[in-house]
């Protein structure tokens, strides 16, 4: 989680890089949660 906060931390800042990490857990946990969304509505109707 650490490393998805720091994504939307320093989203505005354009100086440096992301760590492979960083961009890979944020990745994955916005796949994550938009899967999970999807079951939702899909079970909601």
């Amino acid at each position: 989680m650490q490393w998805y906060l720091a994504v939307l931390k320093n989203y505005v800042g354009f100086s440096g890089r992301a760590r492979r990490k960083e961009y890979w857990m944020f990745t994955l946990i916005n796949a994550i949660v938009g899967a999970i969304i999807n079951v939702i509505q899909l079970i909601l109707g």
